[in-house]
């Protein structure tokens, strides 16, 4: 009897190719879905604190950073402390930082969609010669743009060095919109300027002008219940004002 020999064709090329490309693409889709779950988180906390600390000259320290498509990049209890020649303590703390995780646009167009910070705590401190401790902050370098940034909920504290108590002003929503064309962005601010007694409503309105020929840009700021006599304290800074009195509705 004869057997018919059992034979194993090759597969063409372009069969062999396509396989191929097939197989590199769903791990590359696979790898990029899974990404949060091996991204090094701890790694780039490191990272992000030590390029930042080299350029504000000040210990910067993350807790926790974590990373999800559902929740998006996540920066917990964020510090910077206090530069050494205004002394000790932390000059800028955040509880809480959530960010967009959208790694193609930030790899080809280097581009964060949103920024929302809760619980910002940050402390101004001023010497005699009038600078600022938050000065160093202007120092940080950022290639990124960033559409949209929020602030719901924090305190600045303002220091003055002739005088004991620190001027704090609470921030209960602050939105940043940037603008489109190299335009001016858009900033609205609403917070309480915390006095003695009475809190003072403070919102400030800043936008790129409508009018193409003068003004670059329009900006506002409404207060109610402010204690006149609380910008006795500025008078340092502001030139001679004389006794201020009363209260501005």
């Amino acid at each position: 009897m004869l057997r018919r020999g059992l034979t194993n064709p090759t597969r063409p090329w372009w069969q062999v190719i396509c396989r191929a490309g097939a197989a590199i693409g769903v791990g590359l889709i696979t790898a990029y879905v899974s990404l949060p779950l091996w991204l090094p988180t701890s790694f780039l906390a490191r990272s992000i604190c030590q390029k930042m600390s080299s350029q504000v000259g000040s210990d910067v320290r993350i807790a926790s950073l974590s990373a999800s498509w559902a929740d998006g990049l996540v920066i917990e209890n964020m510090s910077v402390a206090m530069p050494d020649q205004f002394g000790v303590g932390q000059m800028l703390t955040i509880e809480r930082i959530e960010a967009d995780f959208s790694p193609l646009k930030l790899l080809f167009a280097n581009q964060i969609e949103w920024i929302s910070i809760d619980g910002l705590n940050a402390e101004v401190r001023f010497d005699s010669q009038g600078r600022a401790n938050i000065a160093s902050l202007a120092s940080l370098e950022n290639q990124t743009t960033t559409e949209r940034i929020s602030i719901t909920s924090g305190l600045v504290s303002i220091l003055v060095s002739d005088q004991a108590d620190p001027i704090r002003i609470n921030l209960t929503d602050v939105r940043y919109l940037r603008g489109d064309h190299g335009r001016s962005g858009r900033l609205t601010a609403v917070a309480d300027y915390q006095q003695s007694g009475r809190e003072a409503p403070i919102t400030v309105r800043f936008a790129p002008s409508s009018n193409r020929i003068g003004s670059l840009a329009t900006a506002g700021i409404t207060v109610s219940n402010l204690d006149l006599s609380e910008l006795n304290r500025f008078a340092k800074y502001t030139g001679p004002l004389g006794q201020l009195n009363g209260l501005c509705r």
